[in-house]
């Protein structure tokens, strides 16, 4: 019985209804063979010589000429054909004479006819039968030697035959296999309905190629596959078989799923980095603490995916307070302070100063997993610590509402995030101690002028008051004698000297503080700047600030009183020791440049607290301080002189941290 493929044309194979064995599958020895067709000739020969000529006994050579089909060589029919046709003549011509002369040439027509008729049929046939057997063996190598599945199934999806490559993929023997169902013995249980409805819809006659399933071998392995069914159909079109082809891309379907993975991990990991990067330029931007927490709580729930994450810092003296969080009810961020208990997750993490991963917070040993309201809800959860100089300032945590095992990738971006927030905290505390020693440096600046001021006051006055003083008590003594007026008013006039010369003392500080005639010579500044420096930085300890002079060369000579300028500088190098008081290898900076064609600059830079900038540009309060309670008498007495002399001082931040304070002098001209 032969088959019609609809989509593959003519298949053949054994239990597809094609035929096992052609005519030339079964061969006879050709010297039996031979001898068979001459006896049997023979004896037909033999018969004709004895019969009358009218009987047509040639015929009977037709059937030696079937035998020929046996012979492995097609040509053996038409050497059989070749004797039959003579001996038939032979037996014409030597038949005993009987009958009518014509028919019997006519019978010996019509055997010759039946012979070659035979003989081309015959060999036609033999022809067909090896073209098949060799489609056959073709057939049948392609089959076995093909390296894809190669599955044939009868209508109800039983097997009935499959290749070497299906066997040694199962690693179950054909003939253990044969007759049963393919999906229940082969397929995925949770396939199961999918793969019987593709199967369904091929016996309908819709194609199906493409479908993508499981395959389970012996050993409980599972290869996916992907068929292209063939419907096998007899003659009548009635459908006998279904040949469906799968290639294995099981290999192929993992690298896509670990490719898709790499992606998906490089986005994930990309966005980190951008977020890392995003909260450190805020960092470094110098965002507020509390605008930085929220920033990092949202970001860290939106990355990982978490349902809640929550930031948990410790106060000194008051505990616990959830000082950021998302996921979580309200009131929870900024409410009263929280006592966490001891098997919480944060007070795990931060006892032992590093990651604590739950994977089940549900678990009987997990009582009291989170340690804030609401926490029930949650499965899993990972804790890291907020680190400081000193210790962990708290924990950063993350939760899921199902059992969760975080990656090491994940833990590191909360790490990112927690050593940021650390920073910044670290930051926020540093600039508050900062403030407070600027704040009580100030204050001293401002007691140590204070004194100082009055110290001259009182140096500069006592001698004139004091004169003043003798000089109205002698004339008051001398008053009560007439005689003695003249020497009277001669101490009165010697006292409202004495008071003239209080006033011009007085006078000569004034012009001091607000910038009178001084004297000017001309000087280089990168000396005055070197003594001055070294005066006020006879008493520092080397090891505590590094100084560093960068004077520049072939300055030109400036026209300055020498004293005041080195007592600017004397004062300023002070007050920036005194910033940096706390601090070790902290670094000085003096250096002077040009600043303009008619000006040289000079720089004293630290790495203090800094200074606010109104302490020497508001006019209207001669003695603004940038500290709480100051006065700024030192500074503003500076930039007096500074002024007196045509120049300016003013105040930048040095980059990092600290202040750098400029002041200028003007160049030495001619004629100037």
């Amino acid at each position: 019985m032969s088959l019609r493929g609809d989509s593959a044309g003519t298949a053949h194979g054994p239990g597809a209804g094609v035929p096992t064995a052609t005519p030339g599958q079964v061969r006879l020895r050709p010297a039996l063979l031979a001898g068979t067709c001459l006896a049997g000739a023979a004896l037909i020969f033999a018969f004709d010589l004895v019969t009358p000529l009218g009987v047509a006994d040639g015929m009977l050579y037709a059937g030696v000429v079937l035998l020929g089909l046996w012979h492995s060589d097609r040509r053996a029919v038409l050497v059989i054909a070749v004797i039959g046709s003579v001996l038939t003549g032979a037996g014409f011509v030597l038949s005993p004479p009987g009958g009518v002369p014509w028919m019997a040439a006519v019978n010996r027509l019509l055997a010759l006819l039946a012979i070659w008729t035979t003989a081309v049929l015959a060999y036609l046939h033999a022809e067909l039968s090896a073209r098949l057997h060799r489609e056959h063996e073709l057939a049948e190598s392609l089959f076995e030697t093909a390296q894809a599945i190669v599955l044939l199934l009868d209508p109800r999806g039983r097997i009935l035959r499959y290749n070497g490559y299906t066997q040694d993929l199962l690693g179950v023997p054909l003939a253990e296999a044969r007759g049963r169902d393919w999906i229940a013995t082969f397929v995925p249980p949770a396939e199961h309905d999918r793969v019987r409805d593709v199967l369904e819809t091929a016996a309908g006659g819709v194609s199906t190629g493409g479908n993508v399933n499981g395959v389970i071998a012996r050993d409980g392995s599972v290869r996916v596959v992907e068929w292209f069914d063939t419907r096998l159909r007899d003659a009548g079109g009635a459908l006998t078989a279904i040949l469906a082809i799968g290639t294995d891309i099981t290999a192929r379907r993992d690298a896509e799923i670990a490719r898709e993975d790499t992606l998906i991990q490089l986005r994930t990991r990309n966005l980190e980095l951008t977020a890392i990067a995003e909260i450190g330029q805020s960092f470094l931007s110098g965002e507020e603490l509390r605008e930085l927490r929220p920033r990092v709580v949202a970001l860290a729930r939106e990355l990982l995916g978490a349902n809640a994450v929550a930031l948990v810092e410790t106060h000194a003296g008051t505990g616990w307070a959830v000082t950021a969080a998302t996921g979580w009810p309200a009131g929870l961020v900024g409410g009263e302070h929280i006592a966490m208990k001891p098997g919480s997750l944060f007070a795990r993490t931060l006892a032992a100063e590093r990651v604590i991963e739950i994977p089940d917070l549900r678990a009987a040993d997990e009582p009291a997993a989170t340690g804030l309201p609401d926490a029930g809800q949650f499965a899993s959860g990972v804790g890291v610590p907020v680190r400081g100089a000193a210790g962990p300032h708290g924990v950063l945590a993350a939760f899921m509402r199902s059992q969760h095992r975080f990656g090491d990738d994940e833990i590191a971006f909360l790490q990112t995030l927690a050593n940021t927030l650390g920073l910044a905290v670290e930051r926020q505390r540093s600039e508050g101690r900062a403030r407070r020693l600027q704040r009580d440096l100030l204050r001293a600046t401002r007691e140590s002028a204070v004194v100082d001021f009055g110290a001259t006051l009182a140096h500069e006055l006592n001698q004139p008051i004091t004169a003043v003083m003798n000089y109205v008590q002698a004339a008051s003594g001398l008053m009560e004698r007439e005689s003695d007026a003249a020497q009277s008013r001669t101490y009165l006039d010697r006292a409202v000297d004495e008071a003239e010369r209080a006033g011009e003392i007085l006078r000569r500080l004034r012009q001091l503080v607000h910038g009178g005639m001084t004297e000017h010579v001309c000087t280089e500044i990168n000396e005055v700047v070197r003594d001055a420096a070294r005066l006020a930085l006879c008493d520092v300890d080397e090891a505590r600030v590094q100084v560093r002079f960068e004077c520049a060369a072939a300055l030109p000579p400036v026209l300055i009183d020498t004293v005041q300028i080195q007592q600017v500088v004397f004062n300023l190098v002070r007050n920036a020791v005194e910033a940096m008081h706390d601090m070790t290898d902290a670094a000085l900076r003096l250096a002077t440049r040009p600043h303009t064609r008619d000006f040289v600059e000079v720089l004293i830079e630290d790495q203090g607290p800094g200074l606010d900038a109104g302490a020497i540009h508001d006019d209207s309060r001669r003695f603004r301080s940038s500290k709480e309670g100051g006065m700024g008498i030192g500074l503003s007495i500076c930039r007096s002189i500074v002024t007196a002399h045509g120049g300016r001082l003013w105040v930048t931040p040095t980059a990092g941290a600290g202040a750098t304070l400029h002041f200028t002098v003007p160049v030495a001209k001619q004629g100037r």
